[in-house]
């Protein structure tokens, strides 16, 4: 047996696309040229839309909303902008600049005293500050050394598997700028950023870093 009731694409899928004006025909996958998404509400150029006057229904996408309109799909802070901040265990509801007293972040995971924490179990999720963590805790948010350590070495090119202690010899720094040769660079173009060292500037180039 078959749904009747719901229109199916021609693979079987539920259909969620077809022309502007007209009914569902196709999945994402089958859709046509031409085809805008039929399934939801839309705004007028095709896509699915989040904005619309306070109090009504979104009727356009970012792109094609009036100055007076809001964003009806997120809750946002008084003052219009995404809110990132709210009460410890609450919800984001206001912005960093209209954000209340004793209000902490809450669109990234808080360790127990309000920070971002980015500290946890390995293979687990970051529950902790820096300063809050527990000796058997590691970095979740920065690549670590096998030791356990931020890594900042690796292949030229690759990404930072080592610590300074544990890197290979063939490994270099990737996490601070470097001369060609290896060395901390201290000369480049005026107004520009350090990318040679005083052995391999080349004519022109000026300090512009202080050793």
């Amino acid at each position: 047996m078959v749904d009747l009731r719901s229109a199916k694409c021609r693979c079987g899928k539920q259909s969620s696309f077809g022309v502007p004006g007209g009914k569902a025909v196709c999945c994402a996958k089958c859709q046509g040229p031409g085809m805008v998404i039929r399934s939801h509400a839309t705004c007028r150029c095709g896509k699915i839309p989040s904005y619309g006057l306070p109090g009504c229904k979104a009727v356009c996408c970012p792109t094609c909303k009036d100055p007076d309109m809001v964003n009806l799909k997120h809750a946002m802070c008084r003052c219009g902008k995404m809110p990132s901040f709210g009460i410890p265990g609450g919800k984001a509801a206001c912005c960093a600049t209209c954000k209340d007293p004793g209000m902490v972040i809450r669109s990234h995971a808080t360790c127990r005293c309000g920070k971002r924490s980015s500290f946890g179990i390995p293979g687990g999720k970051a529950v902790c500050c820096p300063t809050c963590k527990d000796p058997d805790m590691v970095s979740l948010v920065h690549a670590m050394c096998r030791c356990g350590k931020r890594s900042s070495f690796g292949a030229p090119g690759g990404k930072a598997v080592c610590c300074p202690t544990c890197k290979d010899p063939d490994m270099v720094n990737l996490r601070s700028a470097r001369c060609r040769c290896g060395k901390v660079p201290s000369f480049g173009v005026h107004g520009g950023k350090s990318v040679c060292c005083s052995s391999c500037k080349d004519i022109g180039m000026v300090r512009v870093r202080r050793r």
